[in-house]
């Protein structure tokens, strides 16, 4: 099986760090390594220039040849009182120790939701110097920009998301270092029983550090599901549907529904925690085959239904029959099911 993905925190004093840091126009990056599975702040990069001065003189003469590192690099020309847009620069090197590629590479998440993803426009990976020139890393980050021209709603919500994290952020590096996230009892009960087929929904919310069930049941899979979901509050649910592409099979579907009204904080914990279920479920041997999020209960049919188009075997089909999971037998077959766990007759 694959090697169970370590849950890294943040050092208080890198959170801290990368706050300061929004206000402070002295520094340009912060350079992050991990240590014994914590992500720590190893240096603080200050400006001497622009941001390109910056980049080919301080970021690359900070870097080891054979260490691999993170920064966190501020890409615009810091003017009070304009917040700061920052990429995310994953230096792994060739040579660097072959754990530390796997770690190196995966924390990366990590990082970016415990400091905050509004901060963040992009991230560039790089294993050689050759891949730094301030030429390369602009094209690829204006291509990859995560931050079209914000509505004014965007705006609002990552101004209200710079305050609670000056609010919350000594609480919440000290809430969030204590991940993993519990799952309760009643969780990990219904999720076995959606794995034996007892149920296919079950839906949960975070209350605190502990995810609860809210409910499980059974629900008519050929009736919208958008009825299902509710509609202001944030949940994640794990469903069962037929499978698209082999009537006798199921697929597991885990979706994050996390509507607009839902407080930033909570969305905050909820993005944390969401890799915690995913790491139990598997455990449990649910293996999702598409994890999303919804921002309104009546993106779900839809989501769905896609999928279920991109897996029904000869294209699209017609409408009534994706709807209702139905699928032609095969010609002149009948149905095949039972004969695949017939035992071969001398």
């Amino acid at each position: 099986g694959k090697m169970a993905r370590a849950f890294l925190q943040l050092s208080t004093e890198l959170n801290e760090a990368f706050l300061s840091a929004q206000d402070d126009t002295s520094t340009r990056a912060l350079k992050i390594s991990i240590t014994e599975e914590t992500i720590t702040l190893h240096s603080i990069l200050s400006s001497i220039g622009s941001p390109q001065e910056d980049f080919e003189g301080v970021l690359i003469n900070s870097l080891i040849d054979n260490e691999a590192s993170l920064i966190v690099f501020c890409i615009d020309s810091r003017i009070q009182g304009i917040p700061s847009k920052w990429v995310l620069i994953a230096w792994v090197p060739d040579n660097c120790r072959v754990r530390d590629k796997m770690l190196y590479s995966s924390s990366r998440e990590d990082l970016k939701k415990s400091l905050g993803l509004g901060y963040f426009v992009g991230e560039y990976y790089a294993n050689s110097l050759g891949d730094l020139t301030w030429n390369q890393f602009t094209e690829y980050i204006s291509r990859e920009r995560t931050d079209g021209p914000l509505t004014l709603k965007e705006q609002l919500i990552l101004e209200e998301k710079a305050l609670t994290h000056s609010e919350s952020h000594t609480t919440k590096s000290t809430a969030m270092g204590a991940l993993p996230f519990n799952l309760s009892n009643s969780v990990t009960e219904a999720l076995q029983q959606l794995q034996n087929g007892q149920v296919n929904w079950v839906e949960m919310y975070l209350d605190q550090e502990t995810v609860e069930l809210s409910q499980s049941k059974e629900v008519d899979v050929k009736e919208p599901l958008q009825n299902h979901v509710p509609p202001n509050d944030a949940r994640f649910l794990a469903i069962r549907l037929p499978d698209p592409s082999v009537s006798s099979d199921f697929v597991y579907y885990f979706i994050y529904s996390c509507p607009e009204t839902t407080s930033v904080r909570t969305k905050m914990t909820m993005s944390s925690s969401k890799a915690t279920v995913l790491a139990v479920a598997s455990s449990q041997g649910i293996s999702f085959s598409r994890n999303f999020e919804i921002r309104s209960s009546d993106e779900i049919d839809d989501q769905l239904r896609i999928f279920r188009e991109e897996n029904t075997p000869g294209g699209v089909g017609s409408a009534s029959a994706v709807l209702s999971h139905s699928k032609p037998s095969r010609p002149g077959k009948g149905k095949a099911k039972i004969s695949k766990f017939k035992a071969d007759e001398e």
